[in-house]
């Protein structure tokens, strides 16, 4: 059961190699095990001296001495003695022989898309394998419709109603990169440990890992996001066109995504899951907090949150959200409203003036963003380095 053996009588080496090597040696230094003896034993009595009488001592002294010295000799103990020099050598030395052995192992790793392949199809075959991770994956955002709907129910096109609608924007904003930080932490840790044992082997790099991930996840992303809008967006009676309908799903669907590729990037950081979640979740609502508009008026914060909100992605969803819905939306005013819109229009007037002009920058902004977290991600693992799992 061991790979290598070393044999050492009074403090001198009389073998050290290969297990399998062991039998031969000391066959050709005219000691052959017997058939049915155990080798390791015949070979440690073999090396043994016998003190039980002066002339056993000394019989068996002079075969130690004989065994030491054709081991000192042989071409089994140069090579181990130039191991422990290549082992010892200068780290200048010895950095140019592993950028050397590092080379040749890139040269001889797989190609790229051979690569991306086999991780694309084990990560789908794990998870199909596992049927909770797989409808956690599929359905774990749309448990969330319900309390939705039944909240809100149908909205209607009153007053009161704008403040129905915001909070429903609101929810649209955040439950979705909530819930793909909870599907993360749980999936992604047995992903990322066999990357480390496999990055460190030279089989592929982090670009490699990370592209092969994103395009595991995208397609249960996509599905997941279409349930969640197409279930909310028509049972609350959002603005009832195609057209809108599709520029909703569109942002559930960006969101969702990027609230997955920001607990990547904690992730890369953190090794503990459960510190993962917190800081995501964290990051996640306060960035929807501060940034999106909903809670409170951007231009009525203080100037830091207001230059924090340029660089968040929940600025441009929520302008995206609102013009989406309140352009051209018709209100209706009873003699009991103190304060009268006559139209969604009036409302985005006084707290997003430029929201519908800007319906196409704030697309580009928020997939901009998207973009630059799944490169962070690969930053942050190459920065970490891979670490001791152990």
């Amino acid at each position: 059961m061991f790979d290598q053996v070393g044999i050492l009588s009074g403090g001198q080496m009389v073998y050290f190699g290969a297990s399998d090597y062991m039998l031969r040696y000391f066959s050709d230094q005219g000691y052959p095990c017997p058939q049915f003896a155990n080798p390791l034993d015949y070979f440690v009595g073999l090396a043994s001296i016998d003190r039980r009488n002066t002339e056993s001592q000394e019989e068996t002294a002079e075969r130690v001495n004989k065994l030491v010295k054709n081991y000192a000799s042989s071409d089994k103990y140069k090579e181990t003695v130039f191991k422990i020099i290549e082992d010892t050598m200068k780290p200048s030395t010895r950095r140019q022989l592993l950028t050397a052995r590092f080379t040749t192992v890139r040269r001889n790793q797989p190609s790229f898309f051979r690569a991306l392949f086999t991780l694309l199809s084990r990560m789908t075959v794990h998870i199909l394998r596992d049927r909770p991770s797989y409808m956690s994956r599929l359905l774990l955002l749309s448990l969330f419709v319900p309390f939705i709907c039944v909240f809100l129910g149908h909205l209607k096109q009153t007053q009161s109603s704008v403040q129905d609608r915001i909070g429903l924007m609101y929810q649209s904003s955040q439950v979705p990169p909530y819930v793909s930080v909870l599907n993360a932490v749980a999936l992604f840790p047995p992903l990322r440990d066999l990357y480390y044992r496999e990055c460190r082997d030279g089989l592929y790099s982090t670009f490699t890992f990370m592209i092969a991930y994103c395009m595991h996840t995208l397609p249960f992303t996509l599905i997941s996001s279409s349930i969640f809008s197409s279930v909310v967006y028509w049972v609350t009676g959002l603005n009832s066109t195609t057209s809108g309908f599709l520029i909703y799903s569109a942002v559930v669907f960006f969101l969702n995504f990027w609230g997955e590729m920001v607990t990547i990037v904690i992730m890369a950081i953190f090794l503990n899951p459960a510190i993962a979640n917190s800081t995501s979740a964290l990051i996640a609502s306060a960035s929807g907090l501060m940034a999106s508009g909903f809670l409170r008026n951007l231009q009525d914060m203080i100037p830091v949150f207001q230059w924090f909100a340029w660089g968040n992605i929940f600025k441009y969803a929520g302008e995206i959200l609102v013009a989406n819905e309140f352009q051209n939306l018709v209100l209706t005013c009873t003699k009991n409203d103190t304060t009268c819109l006559p139209n969604g229009n009036s409302y985005l007037d006084l707290f997003y003036p430029d929201a519908v002009d800007n319906m196409r920058r704030n697309f580009w902004a928020i997939g901009t963003m998207v973009i630059a977290t799944i490169l962070i991600s690969m930053a942050a693992f190459r920065i970490k380095g891979i670490p001791n799992l152990h």
